[in-house]
Formats: C-alpha cells, structure tokens, sequence
C-alpha cells in the first residue's frame, strides 16, 4: 500500500468489497468480501492498496478501478498507470491523483479490475459515510470481514495443471460487464 502522504481529513467511506470474479476464482468466491473505511482525503490508489491488503494479494500488477461498474469502460476508467488507450482515446485518469472526496462515486456497485491477465475483480459499494474520523485509527481499515480470501495464484496439480475448482454458472452470469 502507498506511504501515508496526505492528512486524513472527513468524510470517511465504507466500502463492501467483494470478490466478484477473475480467472482463477473458485467456487464461493462470490460470497467473501471485506468492509473498508477511508478518508475522503485518501486517494483511489490508497483505496485499491487497502483492498488487495485485505485479500492478501501482492500488489505486482496493474489495475484500474471502472466507475461504471463495467470493465474496460475508459470513460469511467482510474488506473494505476497512465497507459495510453485505444486509437481515439486519451490515457485513463490517474488514481493516485485524485482523492476519493472528488471523485463522483457511485451509488451502485463499481469494479476494481486487477490484474489485466487474470482480471480479479472485486466489487466496489459504498455503504456509508461518516464525517467523523475515529481518534488515533489508521486509515484506510479494514472494520469486518467474511470469508478467508482466494489464493491469488491456485497451487499447480502433480500433473502441472492449475489445481482450483472454477467458479459456478451462476456466479460467472453474475459477473460484471
């Protein structure tokens, strides 16, 4: 996660975080997920690094927060790096840059892509605010918890094979996008 560079200043944002997809999410990934409270002078970068904190991934590759809620939209992309896009289209906005009190976060579900390879993704909802920081709390924090998170990687079978049961039909239908 970034160093601390900024002070913590209301409003506060809890987050549901889910697993809602990737390649190697197995069955019931669905069904884990972790609350995440940050100040508003935090910035999206502060908020995918709390994130893949909480579901103990290694932050080793890139990722891009969709306000849309929809993968790859560049409209509503926020991204680590500014990478330029397709013919016609500019470079995502940075997420470092911009601090979650001026971003116009959804009040739907919206998607943290990580990962372009594997493509995790994790579902993004707001559940509350709050404009009174708790005394002496680190933020960002993870406040509840459900479900022990997925491996990032699946284990490799005798064979070489990557040993991980998929997840079902119905969780793949219900992925975003």
């Amino acid at each position: 996660m970034p160093q601390q560079r900024t002070q913590l200043e209301p409003p506060v944002y809890a987050f549901r975080v889910r697993v809602v997809g990737g390649a190697f999410a197995p069955r019931g990934a669905s069904r884990v997920w972790r609350d995440i409270e940050i100040a508003g002078s935090l910035t999206l970068e502060d908020l995918a690094g709390a994130i893949l904190d909480s579901f103990e991934f290694d932050e080793d590759h890139l990722w891009s927060f969709f306000l849309s809620g929809r993968p790859w939209d560049r409209k509503t992309e926020y991204a680590l790096t500014a990478e330029p896009g397709f013919i016609g289209e500019g470079p995502p906005r940075l997420a470092g840059k911009h601090k979650l009190r001026d971003i116009p976060i959804p009040k739907h579900e919206f998607l943290l892509l990580f990962d372009y390879g594997d493509e995790w993704m994790f579902g993004v909802d707001l559940i509350g605010t709050s404009d009174d920081l708790v005394p002496k709390a680190n933020y960002p924090r993870v406040v509840a918890t459900q479900g022990d998170p997925p491996p990032q990687y699946p284990e490799l079978d005798e064979d070489g094979y990557f040993d991980f049961e998929p997840m079902s039909d119905d969780e793949f239908e219900d992925l975003p996008g």
